[in-house]
């Protein structure tokens, strides 16, 4: 593998070289930026909409050049760490060539050239999924500790984890619980510790027990069509939300610029100042009583919730590709046809391999360690890209981007059901 991890190595260097401007800024930066600044002094002094994963490395390494190379540097890592895996799993080097061609492609890389979190959180999950099989090969404590940090950093990089691991917990319970407790015990305790310890934080310093405030307002991304159906008890808070909702409207049917979906779903940003005036309660307040409110909105229009929810499903599995086209359209469309070839073999190889997976066990084989490491490899990266879809669609606007932490591990577990299927 000496030669793979060399190549890959060189590719990330030309890609240093292809892209002079990075790292680029995107409007989200901004939060991070700020949240980084608070940091400087080593306490953070008030409550901030991102969690603090992020805005920590940004207080180390910068938002310059210096970011851009580390976040490179932990795409290297991540390729390297899976390419490895799929080795040690008995993959053929067909698919592994396969799956590393993916990995390099612009659209896979452009996310390191980004000041955003997707970079960072894939690297967590690769760690996560790696350190559970090579717990399940090895069978060394150390694999269980790094893999329960990892999942841990992911969710207080990215919110959207925060329940990751306990659902990991949840279903090795119920899978083989002899086997299985000393997972079940590393992730548990690195999950406290982290996320527990953070949100504990929060709740003292802020009164917000949680790893961040933003849930109210990414749910009302899901009841943008339906808020005037507020009931009247909450007459206050359906006036300026309307207000805001119709406003933002009109003023993106103005714009003609790639991005603006002409939806105003994030509408509730513009109107939390006056919610906060209205209601008389700061930020934390105010997105605790968000929550309230949508989920009030979603038990009276359940069906107009799950119909937004199925809609950003859609589009969660569309293709993302900004700075990887270099303003060619051409370039864009074999991306796309890449992209969309990518997922069709992958949702035809899962189900191909479940029905054939089916088939084994009735024969009742006697599978070997590494046949239940595979297994276990394959349960987790389509589990982690499904629980991303989920919860991204459910409790935000599912775009692509959300997607992009686990493209790596979409690659990966391409490459094992082909190899599967092959033998």
């Amino acid at each position: 593998m000496r030669h793979v991890l060399l190549a890959v190595t060189a590719v990330l260097i030309l890609y240093a070289l292809l892209w002079p401007d990075a790292p680029y800024f995107a409007p989200d930066t901004t939060d991070y930026l700020r949240f980084a600044d608070d940091l400087q002094d080593l306490r953070q002094e008030r409550m901030h909409y991102r969690t603090i994963g992020y805005p920590l490395i940004l207080c180390v390494v910068g938002s310059g050049r210096g970011l851009y190379y580390t976040q490179l540097a932990m795409h290297g890592v991540a390729v390297g760490l899976l390419a490895t895996l799929l080795h040690g799993l008995g993959t053929g080097r067909r698919w592994i060539a396969v799956f590393l061609v993916l990995s390099l492609l612009p659209p896979t890389v452009e996310t390191a050239a980004e000041v955003l979190t997707e970079t960072v959180t894939q690297f967590y999950l690769v760690i996560g999924v790696v350190g559970l099989v090579g717990w399940k090969t090895h069978s060394q404590a150390w694999w269980l500790v790094a893999s329960g940090l990892a999942f841990s950093l992911a969710a207080v990089t990215r919110p959207a984890y925060q329940l990751l691991a306990v659902i990991i917990i949840l279903t090795m319970l119920i899978g083989d619980r002899r086997r299985n407790w000393r997972a079940v015990l590393a992730l548990g305790i690195t999950t406290l510790i982290v996320v527990g310890g953070y949100s504990i934080y929060n709740a003292y310093w802020f009164d917000y027990p949680g790893v961040t405030p933003y849930l109210g307002f990414n749910l009302s991304t899901r009841t943008t069509r339906f808020v005037e159906r507020l009931p009247d008890e909450y007459a206050t808070e359906r006036e300026i939300l309307v207000h805001h909702r119709d406003q933002a409207l009109l003023e993106q049917q103005q714009y003609n610029e790639p991005g603006i979906t002409h939806t105003g779903v994030w509408y509730i940003l513009r109107a939390s100042p006056d919610l906060q005036e209205a209601l008389g309660k700061d930020e934390a307040g105010l997105a605790q009583h968000m929550v309230r409110l949508n989920l009030i909105l979603i038990y009276r229009e359940p069906l107009e919730y799950l119909t937004d929810v199925g809609r950003a499903m859609v589009t969660f599995w569309f293709p993302f590709a900004q700075h990887a086209n270099f303003g060619s359209r051409w370039l864009y469309l074999i991306w796309s046809v890449v992209h969309f070839s990518v997922i069709g073999v992958w949702a035809a190889s899962a189900m191909a391999v479940l029905c054939n997976g089916l088939f084994i066990k009735l024969r009742r084989p006697a599978p070997g360690q590494q046949h239940h490491a595979r297994q276990l490899a394959m349960w987790l990266c389509g589990g982690i890209v499904i629980y991303t879809m989920v919860v991204s669609s459910a409790f935000n606007i599912g775009e692509p981007r959300h997607r992009m932490p686990t493209e790596l591990l979409i690659f990966t577990l391409l490459a094992l059901q082909q190899d599967s299927l092959t033998r």
